[in-house]
């Protein structure tokens, strides 16, 4: 009995650790991907470890509370997750050998099969019910009962201690994930809302700022910075109220978000005025996406009958062949949205060290 205790608490242990690790990977590490995997890698340890110190049913065969870490990596690390923490599961089990060790094997895949067959139930719920958590449990621990059931070495109350002791692992051990996963995602809410424009959905000045400094700490070449500007944007607000006015901010904020790809970066960096970067080696080619990044910013607002869309002024410069410089490409591409109002509204102005060009969009 004294040493049945000393592994339910051995386990018990090894789950309060990967709720830790579980706590800081939802807190720390925004690639998705990464997060799972890392999840797989350390409930596959705790795996590991439970496999270590099992109850010993006879020689050669054994039970433990792998099925509870498989199942709560399936449930908080989805597929990739579980087929890590299955496959470290399975190798430490071959090591372990015995009499038993295909069984041991079948019964840890018939676990990932069950688990994921949850998962695809379940697995996108925000708030998991009652009864999800049941199935969970049933899924975890239905396997090893199977096979314990059938074994000559043990015997069907064998087999129901060891499904309670499994069940009660996957409730403990999945409310402890299931709290972290809460502190992490508003963690990461509360981070995406301090970089992220609410009315927008576009990254805001601090996140432009932040992205241009790792921009110069790499060095990275050929960057062209856009400035764009709504044309009498104090107009639509008089006129229309300041609800259509950040109607047309939103439309503004979608089309630059249409028009740029996915390695562009584009910010609303203040009132009607936004910024996109991104590269390219050819200042022609860069010219040609400012005039048309210009054009596409034609959204209609007020009344449909009025026919009325906004102008939008632009100024850019192109730092070909150079090193990005924030305080430069900044100052030169600001003078030249200014050019651009100064001469008339809705044109881009386009700036390299090789050139100027002033291009009218009517």
């Amino acid at each position: 009995m004294a040493s049945i205790f000393l592994i339910s608490m051995q386990s018990i242990a090894m789950m309060a650790l990967g709720a830790l690790i579980y706590g800081f990977l939802q807190q720390k590490v925004g690639s998705r991907t990464l997060r799972r995997s890392v999840v797989g890698m350390a409930f596959g340890i705790g795996a590991a470890t439970a496999m270590m110190t099992p109850f010993y049913i006879s020689e050669g065969v054994q039970a433990d509370a792998r099925g509870a870490f498989i199942a709560a990596a399936t449930a908080f690390g989805g597929p990739i997750a579980s087929i890590i923490t299955s496959a470290i599961s399975i190798a430490v089990r071959i090591l372990i050998g015995g009499p038993a060790v295909v069984t041991g094997c079948i019964s840890i895949l018939l676990t990932i099969a069950a688990s994921l067959a949850w998962y695809m139930r379940y697995g996108k719920e925000a708030v998991r019910s009652n009864q999800s958590w049941l199935l969970l449990c049933v899924a975890s621990s239905l396997p090893s009962a199977i096979f314990l059931t059938r074994s000559e070495y043990s015997d069907p109350m064998v087999a129901v201690g060891v499904s309670l002791f499994v069940a009660a692992n996957v409730l403990i051990f999945g409310k402890m994930l299931e709290k972290e996963q809460r502190r992490g995602r508003k963690e990461r809410e509360m981070e995406s809302a301090a970089i992220t424009d609410i009315l927008t959905g576009l990254p805001n000045r601090r996140a432009f700022e932040e992205f241009v400094t790792k921009l110069e700490l790499q060095r990275v070449e050929n960057v062209l910075l856009i400035i764009l500007d709504i044309d009498h944007f104090k107009r639509i607000n008089d006129m229309y109220g300041h609800d259509e006015g950040d109607n047309v901010l939103r439309a503004v904020g979608v089309a630059i978000n249409r028009a740029t790809r996915g390695l562009d970066f584009a910010a609303r960096i203040g009132g009607e005025e936004f910024a996109v970067l991104m590269t390219t080696p050819n200042s022609e080619i860069g010219q040609t996406i400012t005039e048309r990044l210009q054009e596409t910013l034609k959204v209609p607002y007020g009344n449909p009958a009025d026919g009325h869309v906004t102008h939008v002024s632009a100024g850019a410069f192109h730092a070909v062949g150079q090193a990005f410089n924030y305080g430069v490409s900044y100052k030169e591409a600001d003078q030249a949205l200014y050019e651009s109002k100064a001469n008339g509204r809705n044109r881009v102005t386009f700036v390299s060290p090789l050139r100027k060009h002033l291009s009218v969009v009517r």
